[in-house]
């Protein structure tokens, strides 16, 4: 167990037994590090528990696009479009160093919704509405704004799409994540400024309740066999695709949190398309959704493939998705046909469960959702969009402070300016050795104040290595010198990140050329 608050509430669980708390949020994603940042703000006594690692399920295997409203405007969903843009403006002026513009290039084939017309005025009310998002928010500022391309301009932009009936592109911007762990430790560190503790590695065990309503929390650490009770009136659940099962377990089952989807994400080993996020449309079907094909590390990382969990666990889901594998590279092949990919070419897969929109469905539910079952102070947050979780975390502590369970709250606090150390946990894509050596000292804060417990936390959560397969596990032995404990049980550090960055791929990975080379 390792924790992001103030020295006062101690590292174990005995010492954060001795508090009173107002909420317990379970579950350490980018939901719960939202419903306890807000939490904080509210001047309320917040404690957040993770039973792994923060941002170390679902959270971490985004496409990494904090995408604004365009999308909904296709369907005239100008309440979704309008929510949309203002996280985005609140992702640019508040996390400056975590998040960056990010220019999208949508090839124009004059069929269906993509049709010029139709996108010349989807462009101009995208802009509109920023504008006036920006105005009655009062907002530092926003991305650039939409145009139109020609065919040729569009090809010069991202040669390798089809030219064949291409005649032009729309060409918007949205944001993208430079590391979505350091977008949910900046959160929790947040929350620590404002009085609250976050802790992984200790799972919620237990509800505990006294005449239908909730008294607090059972817990365990994960790894150890300390345990202790954290005592709120107020619980909420914010366990990711685990939500469901915790809610029945304590007493609150809803059946909508109950369908779930596999989503998943591959980096392949070909470099990226263009400078600009390019969405690929399959052209064996007209109805197909979008993918988009971005930029990771230097390499084309392509997304996202849907398919139904069907009632398996969650631990499942990497099978699934090694399932579908197959069909959804033939489908980028069909998107980009000189890319003749392969699995061979799969660096690694980004996979994580979401909630879907109905049993057995293939489709993301596509709202977020706040569940009010069972005892009373027990809520549940169920959510798709890492854009859209702060203001679902607001919507949930708006339905928590109405609902009496609380006795105090405040005026909300702004929030604090974005740590210096942000980007401490950012590297190029070429790093080497010689750069871990040179910022050693500034990893070896992030493992002492960013609760680091493993290797992998460090690798994939507090930094950009992880980006690199490759280089991240050349360089594990060396890297688990900047701890003592990695020092004395480094072969077991290294297991659980070769397990942690997929399947095979870690092991043949190694055995390329540069691999090999190591990262001297």
């Amino acid at each position: 167990m390792r924790s992001i608050g103030h020295p006062d509430f101690g590292n174990s669980v005995a010492d954060l037994a001795r508090v009173e708390y107002d909420v317990i949020v379970v579950g350490g994603g980018i939901y719960g590090a939202m419903l306890h940042l807000e939490a904080a703000r509210l001047g309320l006594r917040s404690v957040l528990v993770e039973r792994g690692d923060f941002g170390g399920a679902t959270s971490e295997n985004s496409l990494r696009i904090v995408h604004g409203g365009l999308r909904y405007l296709q369907n005239l969903n100008v309440t979704r479009s309008v929510e949309s843009t203002r996280e985005r403006q609140w992702y640019l002026s508040s996390l400056p160093r975590l998040v960056t513009p990010l220019p999208c290039l949508l090839p124009i084939y004059e069929r269906g919704r993509k049709r010029t017309t139709v996108l010349t005025l989807g462009l101009a009310a995208s802009d509109v509405l920023s504008s006036a998002v920006m105005y009655l928010d009062c907002a530092v500022g926003d991305v650039p704004r939409g145009y139109l391309l020609d065919a040729r301009s569009a090809l010069e932009l991202a040669p390798a799409i089809p030219a064949d009936g291409l005649v032009g592109g729309a060409v918007w911007h949205d944001l993208t994540l430079r590391c979505p762990g350091r977008v949910i430790i900046e959160a929790l560190k947040w929350a620590a400024d404002l009085g609250g503790v976050a802790v992984n590695y200790v799972e919620a065990r237990r509800l505990l309740t006294s005449s239908g309503r909730v008294r607090g929390l059972a817990v365990r650490e994960a790894e150890g066999r300390a345990s202790g009770e954290l005592r709120a009136p107020v619980v909420i659940n914010a366990a990711g695709p685990w939500a469901g099962q915790l809610a029945a377990k304590w007493g609150g089952a809803d059946d909508r949190l109950s369908p779930l989807v596999v989503a998943w994400n591959l980096l392949l080993d070909r470099p990226a398309l263009s400078g600009h996020a390019v969405a690929l449309q399959d052209p064996s079907s007209a109805g197909a959704a979008l993918k988009f094909a971005t930029s990771l590390g230097g390499r084309l990382l392509v997304g996202t493939g849907y398919a139904p969990l069907r009632g398996r666990g969650c631990d499942r889901a990497e099978s699934v998705a090694e399932g579908e594998l197959d069909d959804f590279i033939a489908a980028v092949n069909r998107c980009l046909p000189g890319l003749g990919t392969t699995r061979r070419d799969v660096l690694r897969v980004f996979c994580g469960v979401l909630p879907a929109d109905a049993p057995g469905s293939s489709v993301p539910r596509a709202r977020n959702l706040l569940c009010r079952a069972g005892p009373r102070g027990l809520f549940t947050v169920s959510g798709t969009k890492f854009t859209t979780a702060r203001s679902a975390a607001r919507r949930a502590l708006a339905a928590v402070r109405h609902s009496g369970e609380l006795r105090r709250t405040a005026a909300p606090h702004g929030y604090p300016p974005c740590h210096a150390s942000a980007g401490d946990g950012l590297f190029g894509n070429e790093w080497t050795m010689l750069d871990l050596e040179e910022r050693r000292p500034r990893l070896e804060d992030i493992i002492e104040h960013e609760a680091v417990e493993h290797l992998d936390d460090l690798v994939l959560r507090r930094t950009t290595l992880g980006d690199q397969p490759v280089r991240a596990l050349s360089a594990a032995r060396a890297l688990c010198g900047f701890h003592d404990r990695w020092r004395r049980d480094a072969d077991r550090e290294v297991a659980r990140l070769t397990a942690r960055l997929g399947w095979r791929q870690a092991a043949w990975a190694m055995n390329r050329p540069e691999a090999k080379a190591g990262v001297a």
